[in-house]
């Protein structure tokens, strides 16, 4: 039986792939989690797909449009005495960076198909664009990727 469940396969195994990839300070969600948030994180959202293919054939392939938002609350990192470690905007710049290194690869297909995700052949991922803005009390960069996958069957 053929899984028709990409987007929720890809923000899986690019979980699983960043969780591998990011030092522990910096939690990683899926979309729409039931766990509770905590801040810094990165959380990886897939969002429109459509087909690769003209309209005059059919292909299981789908181009995804991922977005990973690295989120980072908008408070400077103190040492208990008030003394500031790093600024709000360091610790989002320390984040995002973190994510970029574990993206920014021209072999992160291979490592998505890695983390052997059922259901998920990813032929191509990469970053596309990167944009930082803010919500509410939180820095947020949102780092897009263009993933080209399809379907595998399930065993």
């Amino acid at each position: 039986m053929t899984l028709w469940n990409l987007e929720e396969s890809i923000e899986d195994a690019l979980v699983n792939y960043l969780r591998q990839q990011i030092p522990d300070g910096l939690k990683v969600y899926a979309a729409w989690t039931d766990e509770a948030i905590e801040y810094p994180c990165a959380i990886v959202l897939a969002g429109e797909a459509e087909a690769l293919a003209d309209a005059s054939e059919w292909s299981p392939q789908s181009k995804l449009a991922v977005q990973v938002d690295v989120v980072t609350e908008n408070a400077p990192e103190n040492d208990g005495t008030g003394q500031i470690l790093r600024t709000s905007r360091q610790r989002n710049a320390d984040a995002r960076s973190s994510v970029m290194n574990a993206l920014a690869i021209s072999t992160l297909a291979d490592k998505i198909n890695a983390m052997g995700v059922e259901g998920l052949a990813v032929s191509l991922a990469q970053v596309m664009a990167r944009k930082r803005d803010t919500q509410g009390m939180h820095l947020v960069t949102s780092i897009m990727l263009d993933v080209i996958a399809e379907p595998g069957t399930k065993t």
